[in-house]
């Protein structure tokens, strides 16, 4: 199906495109061909371009309307339906992902994506963008496709099964030191050493670090909800951490005296993620640590694995509100110590 064309008194798949003297070159839309959008070049007179145009329109054979869900319908109502529901940062990756594969796809019927045409999509993806971002472009469509099962929009399987990604190695292998926290901590600028401080004590991901609000603090406890999760965590405001969180009440910012949030730029104002991530990116570089050896998410797995090691799984996995030990387990970095037999 070809676009619709968006300016009055426009002639159905004719498309023009401006050159660098502002002349026009002119094309014949033939819609998605193999999942990408044919243009077939016209040259850029009009006269002869409309002759040739006139012709194409000519061959077009009468189709009958499929009348099935197609892919773009399903785009739309899972944009409407589903999306709202999700966490701002999944919102935000399956609204990219699904742009995406609505250009690749198109309007094809739900019932006609094969998994050959996966398997096509995720080594497009992995060509372009890597292996990752192909393993979650193939998630999202599977998410997606299940949906469309759900809501009875389509009748077979879902094409992504068995069509394998590549396995990720992950951050499984990394385990932040002291040497290195500290080493980055020392070129650290005030802000961000109260981040890295307060991530390290609470052991919580970084957008939840940086949302912690004075309200969040109740009867010596911080208080609050997981923004990926939404599962409730309480920490006793105890040891460092207290003496953490005293010296971000009492300080005051340049231009905002008390602001409701503990981690604030000089000003005084919410410390925001992209702050964060080139604050952090330069105290490391000028630590001369290479980013694969440690990202500021590493800081939740370092106090997570300390807290495993201290004082055992349990204590670890009501840290980081995990809902098994199991999946604290698999979190938690290195092999803990234990004693020997004798």
């Amino acid at each position: 199906m070809g676009r619709k064309p968006s300016a009055s008194g426009a002639i159905p798949r004719l498309r023009t495109r401006k050159n660098d003297d502002g002349t026009l070159r002119y094309y014949y839309d033939h819609g998605i061909v193999a999942g990408r959008r044919s243009l077939e070049p016209l040259g850029s007179d009009r006269q002869t371009a409309l002759l040739r145009w006139a012709e194409l329109e000519g061959k077009r054979l009468p189709t009958a309307v499929d009348a099935r869900p197609h892919f773009g319908t399903l785009v739309t109502e899972y944009r409407r339906r589903e999306l709202p529901s999700k966490a701002p940062a999944t919102r935000r990756l399956y609204d990219i992902i699904l742009g995406r594969l609505q250009g690749v796809i198109g309007d094809r019927a739900l019932d006609d994506i094969r998994p050959a045409q996966v398997a096509e999509i995720w080594q497009s993806s992995a060509e372009k963008r890597g292996m990752v971002t192909a393993n979650r472009t193939k998630a999202v469509l599977s998410a997606v496709l299940n949906q469309a099962r759900q809501w009875g929009l389509m009748a077979q399987a879902n094409p992504c099964v068995g069509v394998r990604g590549k396995k990720e190695s992950g951050r499984k292998a990394v385990l932040v030191s002291d040497e290195q926290y500290f080493a980055v901590l020392k070129h650290a600028d005030g802000p961000l050493r109260n981040a890295m401080a307060l991530a390290d004590l609470t052991g919580q991901r970084p957008s939840d670090v940086l949302s912690f609000k004075r309200t969040n603090i109740v009867d010596g406890r911080l208080v609050f909800r997981q923004g990926k999760t939404g599962a409730p965590v309480v920490i006793e405001i105890i040891g460092e951490l207290k003496k953490l969180v005293d010296e971000l009440l009492a300080w005051r910012g340049t231009d905002v005296d008390v602001s409701p949030y503990l981690v604030r730029d000089e000003k005084g104002h919410p410390l925001s993620k992209g702050q964060l991530r080139s604050r952090f990116d330069n105290a490391r570089e000028k630590a001369k640590i290479n980013k694969a050896e440690f990202q500021f998410r590493d800081l939740r797995a370092r106090s997570v694995t300390r807290k495993a090691i201290a004082e055992g799984l349990e204590e670890a996995q009501r840290l980081a509100d995990h809902t098994t030990p199991t999946m604290t387990a698999h979190y938690s970095r290195g092999a803990r110590p234990v004693k020997p037999s004798r």
